[in-house]
């Protein structure tokens, strides 16, 4: 199995944008591309910052998911603001900004279900397909799988995965935690993948990271992040670095 991976900031705003810039953004994306691209667990990382267009996201989507074969993974991460909005006659939904985004203007950002679309479309090879949304209003959404962003009871085309730092009612994501230069869930999450989990498997996977992301958000009193799964849970994410280690009971 190969996987391709894509990392999508965007925080550098135009002026006039009424959204605060955190560098943390740009920060995290670059340093998870950066564990990605070093892993012989992926045959490609890339980056994509500060997209201008909601077509612009999309279609690198579409680029970096051409290259997947049918036993390869598709990873797709996004870090930036979040609104959630309601576009005509559909209902409300998470909306992603992009770099010429206005605030409370969702037709100059990417609206979930165009993402969905473009993942979904039946000539990606994949077999697995994991999205990461590290942004506000990111509680709701639906699987990836879904016939429709609002209908969650169809079957999903692949084994999916959509890995948030939100529960369903929570709103807002923590752009920057004490000490350094990441969000509070990208930094947790680049944590474990650079420090391991001692006593998991080795490479580690996705249920793996998510368990250890839970305990360590919870005790920093940050929001409990959430995952929607679609099929097996075992998708192999990046190698553990303390594979053999036992885990040291906290008191």
């Amino acid at each position: 199995m190969a996987g391709y991976a894509l990392f999508i900031s965007v925080w550098d705003y135009e002026d006039g944008a009424d959204f605060q810039r955190h560098e943390s953004i740009d920060r995290s994306a670059q340093d998870l591309h950066a564990l990605f691209r070093e892993s012989e667990l992926w045959t490609e990382s890339t980056r994509l910052q500060d997209p201008a267009a909601p077509v612009e996201i999309t279609n690198k989507v579409e680029e970096v998911a051409a290259k997947c074969d049918h036993d390869d993974l598709l990873f797709v991460y996004y870090c930036g603001h979040g609104e959630q909005k309601r576009a005509r006659e559909r209902a409300a939904e998470l909306h992603l900004t992009v770099r010429t985004s206005e605030k409370g203007k969702g037709e100059t950002q990417l609206a979930l279900h165009r993402l969905y679309e473009t993942l979904r479309n039946p000539e990606i090879k994949a077999k697995a397909k994991v999205l990461v949304l590290d942004c506000c209003n990111s509680g709701e959404v639906p699987p990836l799988g879904a016939a429709d962003p609002v209908d969650t009871a169809t079957k999903p085309d692949n084994v999916t995965c959509v890995l948030k730092p939100l529960r369903v009612g929570e709103t807002h994501a923590h752009a920057k935690r004490a000490g350094d230069d990441y969000t509070a869930f990208s930094g947790a999450l680049i944590d474990i993948l650079t420090g391991g989990v001692p006593g998991a498997s080795d490479p580690l996977t996705i249920s793996d990271v998510f368990r250890e992301l839970q305990a360590r958000l919870q005790k920093d009193a940050h929001p409990d992040p959430d995952v929607v799964w679609r099929g097996i849970e075992e998708l192999p994410l990046l190698e553990n670095r303390r594979p053999g280690e036992q885990r040291v009971r906290e008191l």
